[in-house]
């Protein structure tokens, strides 16, 4: 995705060389972004993109020029009308804590308040985290291994404080009396692996027992992952890592 945005920015720029180009240049090109009524999350795509881009301009070629013109990048914000987009329907940390709270009077309360710190922490699809198994979750490091698209692994990594609800599920799996035979981390109350649609639709019913007052759903945990993370100032590309493989414009 990073080399398609700056392909499309460098074929925007026409015949213009790196030398030539000036801030005004760039300024232009962010105010038609707007002029066309591009989302602000597309609008920050292509800015991070092309930051990216100036920003090895700048460190391996030694170009001032890049830096300058980096610099101007840098300060650009996104500026899209509020009647141009609705307002962002993300999960926040006041609605987790409302979330959690509700599992966690659940008769299954223990293992769904494990799923969602887990969702929370990882921004995994809901597939991704029925797949994780048993033998690949370390609470000490953090980390398990999830089977993304395609039947892809990667390390997804969570925090000291979903290692302790891990902690207490793996404790309520055995007086469950989920059998050794079940590989999976997650199980049912029928004592089997965790299916991906029992996963979603407990979220859906966590989250109305809650009262929140948005659509929360596996993926909306995914998307705010990704906001957040973006919003805090990780780069795009260390975000599309901890994501998997998957297309920006629906994460």
């Amino acid at each position: 995705r990073y080399r398609y945005e700056v392909d499309r920015f460098v074929d925007g720029m026409r015949d213009l060389t790196l030398e030539r180009l000036t801030p005004a240049d760039l300024l232009e090109w962010n105010g038609n972004m707007h002029a066309k009524g591009m989302s602000g999350p597309t609008i920050h795509q292509k800015l991070a993109a092309v930051r990216q881009f100036f920003t090895y301009l700048t460190d391996y070629s030694g170009s001032e020029h890049a830096g300058v013109l980096l610099a101007r990048l840098t300060k650009m914000k996104v500026r899209v009308p509020k009647h141009h987009s609705p307002p962002k329907q993300l999960i926040t940390t006041d609605i987790l804590d409302r979330l959690l709270l509700t599992a966690e009077a659940r008769l299954t309360g223990v293992r769904d308040a494990a799923i969602l710190h887990f969702l929370w922490d990882t921004g995994a699809r809901r597939a991704e985290v029925a797949s994780v198994r048993m033998l690949t979750l370390d609470l000490a490091g953090g980390t398990a291994l999830v089977v993304g698209k395609g039947d892809k692994e990667r390390t997804v990594f969570f925090t000291v404080g979903c290692s302790k609800r891990l902690q207490r599920w793996l404790q309520a799996r055995r007086e469950w009396g989920i059998p050794a035979e079940v590989p999976k981390l997650f199980a049912s109350t029928l004592r089997r692996a965790l299916t991906a649609s029992t996963a979603g639709t407990m979220v859906k019913d966590v989250a109305q027992a809650a009262g929140v007052d948005i659509p929360v759903h596996t993926h909306l945990f995914r998307h705010s992952f990704a906001t957040h993370a973006l919003d805090g100032g990780a780069p795009l590309a260390h975000v599309q890592t901890a994501l998997g493989p998957s297309r920006p414009e629906t994460t």
